[in-house]
C-alpha cells in the first residue's frame, strides 16, 4: 500500500498491486495540516503529524487478518501488537504540549 496526504488532512490510500488512480481508503486524522508520516514495519503502524503537534498511530495493512476498513483506526494488540487505553497514557502529545510540531519522522 501506498499512503499520501491529500488537501492537507485527508490521507489517501492506494493499492500498488492494482495500480488504480483511486484510493481503496481515505483516512481523516488529523484536524490541522499533517506536516509528516513515517510507516513503522515491526507493527505495521503509520505515524502521521500535524501542525498543531498532534501524533497519530494508526493501522495501514490490511493484510494479517485485518480488513480495507481497520485503516486509520487505533493499533491493537491483536493485530498490531501495540495498545493502549487512552492516548494521554502515550508520549503523543508531547510536541503538542511544547506548541512545536514534526517536519521529519522516523522509526525503528
Amino acid at each position: 500500500y501506498f499512503a499520501c496526504v491529500v488537501n492537507e488532512s485527508l490521507i489517501h490510500i492506494y493499492d500498488t498491486l492494482q495500480m488504480s488512480p483511486e484510493p481503496i481508503h481515505i483516512c481523516q486524522l488529523h484536524a490541522s495540516p499533517i506536516t509528516s508520516m513515517t510507516y513503522n514495519p515491526l507493527h505495521h503502524v503509520m505515524v502521521s503529524g500535524d501542525q498543531k503537534g498532534t501524533l497519530e498511530v494508526w493501522n495501514c495493512e490490511g493484510g494479517g487478518g485485518t480488513t480495507i476498513d481497520s485503516m486509520g483506526k487505533a493499533p491493537t494488540l491483536t493485530h498490531n501488537g501495540i495498545t493502549y487505553k487512552s492516548k494521554m497514557d502515550t508520549q503523543l502529545y508531547d510536541l503538542m504540549k511544547k506548541k512545536t510540531f514534526p517536519i521529519a519522522m522516523a522509526t525503528s
